[in-house]
């Protein structure tokens, strides 16, 4: 990787997550797979630091662990292609709301500011923002969002996280850490966005069935 590669993935961490995580990205692009005290070393931070900021950068599906072969401490990474992929989120926003309307963008932003989340956070926080837009019942806008995050995950838009391939690892991370993030149960964007793809499909069915359309667009009607 590049020296600009790196410098604008060092941009981006700090802008999303301020200093400390930027430190222990920057390091782990520039030395590969380190295990906690060597990024401790390398950044100046404590440990119990640098393992929140391992949190936030798993969360958020820009660093990657595994076990040492010797089995006895967890090695991480950060992609920068992943990191990167964050000055792409306008773009992902825009299709969102071309695919699935005022709400799918909402979902999209939501879960792009968490990284990864829960359906029910989601669905919650989404309804609490239409709610005042809307004038409608809680329970109606709950119900109406929750088609929509489903629609999304259909058409993979959405995708469940996978569990982590080790649970020792992920030990790692949160051992110490008061503020414990299950992940399990979650969903995220792809990392890939395929869905965008289907862009056209997607149109097209929508064309065809009013009842796909996004809810926006038929309360117009």
């Amino acid at each position: 990787m590049s020296k600009q590669q790196v410098r604008l993935a060092s941009l981006l961490l700090e802008e999303a997550f301020g200093d400390q995580v930027e430190a222990v990205g920057t390091y782990l692009l520039k030395n590969g797979g380190s295990n906690l005290g060597e990024i401790s070393k390398g950044t100046g931070l404590q440990i119990n630091k640098v393992k929140k900021c391992l949190v936030v950068l798993i969360q958020h599906q820009l660093a990657l662990f595994e076990p040492h072969s010797s089995g006895k401490y967890v090695l991480y990474s950060v992609s920068v292609e992943s990191v990167q992929l964050r000055g792409r989120f306008p773009r992902y926003i825009l299709a969102s709301r071309e695919l699935y309307g005022q709400i799918g963008e909402l979902i999209c932003e939501y879960i792009l500011h968490q990284g990864r989340t829960l359906m029910s956070q989601c669905i919650n926080r989404v309804a609490e923002r239409l709610e005042v837009t809307l004038g409608a019942a809680p329970a109606e806008v709950s119900k109406v969002v929750k088609t929509k995050f489903v629609g999304m995950v259909e058409g993979q838009y959405l995708t469940r996280v996978k569990p982590p391939s080790t649970e020792s690892a992920l030990g790692q991370v949160n051992s110490g850490d008061s503020a414990r993030t299950p992940i399990f149960g979650k969903f995220e964007l792809p990392s890939s966005l395929t869905a965008i793809k289907y862009t056209g499909n997607k149109r097209k069915r929508d064309e065809e069935d009013p009842g796909n359309q996004p809810s926006s667009k038929r309360a117009k009607k």
